[in-house]
């Protein structure tokens, strides 16, 4: 997870506001160019030399891993992160999804009224739309809520400068049920391990 300052663009775009916060390194980051002011943990999917594909359609991700911050050509290490069903959370009217990465398992939530229409995805010249190839010194990140989360796919890349530090626990978690305001503590949870 990162954590970084939220570009401006994004809020503009989602006319959301500053408060919206949410697969994979963690990590913080923050800068005073082109940001608002507030903070943000995403996952980082990508760095400098890999190719990030999102399949609009089957909303997949799949990941070219480059070499030493090359892209790779030949004999490449290709990761698909897959998507499986699972119950839904009753706290959430959305179904949830699982993923892995390596021996990790995240869960995702799945948004039925999200389409992607390929427009708003931030444009790389020489790529096709949905596809990046992350420039050296720079990162590809998205949140867990991947219909609901303003990430690279919209506003493009988060340079080294702004990573600020490593989220590494959950430092307090809230009970809460869907459309209603939490209604007391996880104790369980605080300060468990990110992964």
């Amino acid at each position: 997870m990162i954590v970084f300052k939220a570009p401006q663009q994004a809020l503009i775009r989602t006319g959301l506001g500053a408060t919206r916060a949410a697969f994979a390194e963690n990590l913080a980051l923050s800068s005073k160019d082109n940001m608002s002011g507030v903070d943000y943990i995403k996952r980082i999917i990508g760095k400098g030399g890999d190719r990030v594909i999102f399949d609009v359609e089957q909303k997949t991700l799949k990941v070219v891993y480059g070499k030493e911050g090359k892209p790779c050509e030949i004999d490449c290490e290709t990761k698909a992160f897959e998507y499986t069903q699972n119950p839904t959370n009753p706290a959430f009217p959305n179904e949830l999804e699982l993923t892995e990465k390596g021996d990790v398992t995240h869960n995702v939530l799945i948004s039925e009224y999200r389409r992607y229409s390929g427009l708003e995805f931030f444009p790389q010249e020489g790529m096709q739309t949905a596809e990046w190839l992350v420039p050296e010194g720079q990162y590809f990140v998205m949140g867990d809520h991947r219909d609901h989360s303003d990430d690279s796919r919209f506003w493009g890349f988060v340079p080294e400068k702004n990573i600020v530090g490593k989220a590494t626990y959950i430092w307090m978690s809230l009970e809460k049920e869907a459309n209603e305001w939490p209604t007391g503590f996880r104790f369980e949870r605080f300060f468990t391990a990110i992964k």
